[in-house]
């Protein structure tokens, strides 16, 4: 079976500002509409859907995309659909980036065929700015964003802080790399990890609060833990063990 190929280039706002477009290239649009009348204009518009609400389930930020469609040089002879198209993707499962494969079935008709879009998307990635080592917190001197295609990432990838939140420094939060990353290279999440801020068996902070009453006493970790985990202290003055939160670097509230 062959193909027929035309590219189309837009830019692209997330959340609220998804419903504002550019205009596409019209004389790409033209030529195609007139070799498969009916079938291009949808076909492109339900890749733009999926894609969009992809974006949105994602929280990317404003991106730039390309998508270029293929559809089989037969379909020309196929008659119009007049019940509509029913387009959708070979594996819903699967994101709508990279090389997507269609299915586009006209029920009145009764024709089917198998149609192609190659979806680039360009997004604002966090790279390594400078060679980062095993077990170095990740930090702005060390990674910086970068725009690149993402489909071509296959080990994933993060973008702007409203994506992978889990995977960004806070005030009482370290993010610690797994393994060398090297200079330049897109971060994946799976080359992260997030630091523990207590460590088992060391000493630490507790902290109680009830109504207006606050205190504090010294404790001792029995398990290690991560921003917002709860773990089992022992407190040192009454030897008992309770259950308590990590709040910050070797500081944990207790639990009631």
């Amino acid at each position: 079976m062959t193909y027929k190929k035309t590219l189309f280039q837009r830019e692209q706002r997330s959340e609220a500002e998804f419903p504002i477009r550019k205009p596409i290239s019209w004389l790409f649009l033209v030529a195609l509409v007139c070799s498969w009348p009916s079938l291009a204009e949808p076909f492109l518009q339900q890749v733009e859907q999926d894609l969009t609400d992809h974006a949105h389930d994602m929280q990317w930020p404003k991106f730039r995309h390309e998508i270029a469609l293929w559809l089989p040089n037969n379909a020309q002879a196929l008659p119009d659909c007049q019940t509509g198209l029913k387009i959708t993707r070979s594996n819903p499962s699967k994101a709508p980036i990279g090389r997507v494969n269609y299915s586009v079935e006209c029920t009145d008709t009764k024709w089917q065929l198998r149609a192609v879009a190659t979806v680039k998307v360009f997004l604002p990635v966090l790279h390594a700015k400078a060679e980062i080592a095993r077990n170095q917190a990740l930090s702005a001197g060390n990674s910086f964003y970068k725009e690149a295609e993402v489909s071509r990432l296959s080990q994933g990838f993060i973008t702007k802080p409203q994506d992978r939140q889990q995977f960004l420094p806070t005030q009482f939060q370290q993010v610690m790399s797994k393994r060398r990353i090297r200079a330049g290279k897109a971060i994946s999440p799976y080359q992260l990890q997030i630091a523990n801020l207590v460590s088992a068996g060391e000493t630490v902070i507790i902290r109680a609060q009830v109504n207006n009453f606050s205190a504090t006493m010294k404790g001792k970790a029995l398990q290690s833990g991560k921003l917002g985990d709860k773990i089992q202290v022992e407190n040192l003055s009454s030897n008992k063990r309770i259950q308590a939160i990590v709040v910050e670097t070797g500081v944990v509230e207790t639990v009631f």
